[in-house]
């Protein structure tokens, strides 16, 4: 997946992202999650979370004996706990995070 390509697939998500959140049904709570989890899904095969655009947005560096580790570390900046040193596991917190309205109220101590 080219740049491009990887622009449009994000830019498909938040504009759906937006048009589900604007949707006050609360009957479409079950169908939202099954959603959530299909781009999680997608997001796996398509092995996102190792293209190094996604790397490099969460700063992310190989480290010495492998695995992961980001040079970023402001409380605000990961969503998941293990995200500093979990691309993957960052990518599916903010491919969720996308649709909770939680995250709106979170200060700066507060974690997912």
């Amino acid at each position: 997946m080219n740049r491009f390509a990887l622009a449009l697939a994000c830019a498909a998500l938040c504009a759906s992202t937006l048009a589900r959140a604007s949707s006050p049904s609360k009957s479409a709570t079950a169908a939202d999650r099954a959603y959530i989890e299909e781009l999680v899904r997608r997001a796996h095969t398509l092995k996102l979370a190792e293209r190094t655009t996604w790397l490099r947005l969460g700063h992310y560096r190989r480290g010495v004996f492998g695995g992961w580790s980001s040079q970023a570390d402001g409380p605000l900046f990961f969503l998941a706990k293990n995200g500093p040193d979990d691309p993957s596991a960052e990518l599916d917190a903010t491919l969720r995070g996308f649709f909770d309205t939680c995250l709106c109220d979170r200060g700066p101590l507060d974690t997912v």
